[in-house]
C-alpha cells in the first residue's frame, strides 16, 4: 500500500479543526477554496498582470508556507525532512499537489502531475489560454528551492496538460540540468 502523509496526519490528529479554524499540527491555520473559484482566480490575475506577476505570486506564497512548516518543526524540536525525500510529502501535506512522481534521472529532478483539483479545472475553463500552471511552477520551483536547499531554482515546464500534453512536467535548472 502507497504511502499517503495526508491520511496519516488526519489518523494522527495532525489535521483538526479547532476554534472554528482548520489547523495543522494545532498551530498552522489553513483554508479551504474551492478548486475551481481559485482556477478563476488565478486565471484573472494571470490575465490582469501577467505570467511574471502570477509567479512571483506563487513564489511568495510557497515561501511562505514552506517557512511556516519549518517553525513549527523548529518549535516542537522534530526531525526537519530534508532534500528530495521530503518534497512529495510536504507538498502533499501542504495542500499544494500530489505528484505522480518526482524523480532525479540524468542530472533532472523532473516532476509530474497528472491530475491537479486547481489545473483540471483551469484547463475545463479556459483550454490552452489557462495560464495557472505559472503560478504552480511558481509554488514547485518555491518548495525545491527551499527543500533541495538551491540559492535559486526555477522550474521549466517541459510538458502542460493545458496545451494537450497528457500530464504537466516540469524540470529543474538551466537546460534541465542539476547546477
Amino acid at each position: 500500500m502507497a504511502y499517503d502523509p495526508l491520511k496519516e496526519l488526519m489518523l494522527k490528529k495532525a489535521v483538526t479543526i479547532e476554534d472554528n479554524r482548520i489547523k495543522l499540527f494545532h498551530t498552522i491555520n489553513y483554508t479551504l477554496y474551492p478548486a475551481r473559484a481559485l482556477a478563476v482566480v488565478l486565471q484573472l490575475l494571470g490575465e490582469k498582470g501577467g505570467k511574471k506577476y502570477l509567479f512571483e505570486l506563487g513564489k511568495t506564497m510557497a515561501s511562505d508556507a514552506i517557512d511556516e512548516i519549518y517553525e513549527y518543526f523548529q518549535k516542537v524540536g522534530k526531525f526537519i525532512p530534508d532534500r528530495i525525500k521530503a518534497l512529495q510529502p510536504i507538498l502533499e501535506i501542504s495542500g499544494f499537489a500530489k505528484f505522480d512522481k518526482i524523480e532525479f534521472y540524468k542530472g533532472k529532478i523532473i516532476l509530474k502531475l497528472s491530475s491537479h483539483p486547481v489545473i483540471d479545472f483551469s484547463v475545463e475553463l479556459f483550454g490552452k489560454n489557462s495560464v495557472v500552471c505559472e503560478f504552480y511552477r511558481a509554488v514547485f520551483s518555491a518548495f525545491c528551492q527551499k527543500l533541495l536547499k538551491f540559492k535559486k531554482c526555477e522550474l521549466n515546464e517541459s510538458k502542460c496538460i493545458s496545451k494537450g500534453d497528457p500530464y504537466c512536467e516540469w524540470v529543474f535548472g538551466k537546460n534541465g540540468k542539476l547546477q
